[in-house]
């Protein structure tokens, strides 16, 4: 039994130098190895906490109960539109001036156009960055 206790002995103490334990967990682990040990003695169990909530509880209810709003009706006037709609005229009094069938659109003039080398303003941030990217990533090829 002596040569039990020297390999249990040991372990332990490789253990405690070899393996960080922080405070808690060494009150944590004694104080589990003191329920082990220690079996005949029970925890107390708090019994006076559980009564003085369940009054607590109970006295909420009570005064939720005393003091419960009354549900209200909403106002009828709440879903009414404050204005009434206004039905569209079926046909406009004028004619909308513009190209008629028999004309032709009006062509943009070419130095509206947008050039090839100004990206349109919605992929203009985007396409830099990617450009921007693929030229880093070929900047990184040929330095290798």
């Amino acid at each position: 039994w002596l040569l039990r206790f020297a390999v249990i002995a040991f372990v332990i103490d490789v253990g405690v130098r070899r393996i960080d334990i922080d405070r808690e967990e060494w009150l944590k682990a004694t104080a589990t190895l003191r329920r082990i040990v220690f079996f005949w003695k029970k925890p107390a169990m708090p019994v006076a906490q559980d009564e003085s909530l369940a009054a607590l509880l109970a006295r909420r209810e009570q005064v939720r109960a005393r003091h419960a709003p009354k549900p209200q009706e909403p106002a009828p006037e709440l879903f009414k539109p404050k204005r009434e709609a206004e039905s569209a005229p079926a046909k406009p009094a004028s004619p909308k001036p513009g190209p008629t069938p028999t004309q032709p659109a009006p062509k943009a003039p070419a130095a509206d156009k947008p050039d090839a080398a100004a990206p349109a303003p919605a992929e203009s941030v985007t396409a830099r960055l990617l450009a921007a990217k693929r030229k880093a990533a070929r900047r990184i090829d040929r330095d290798r």
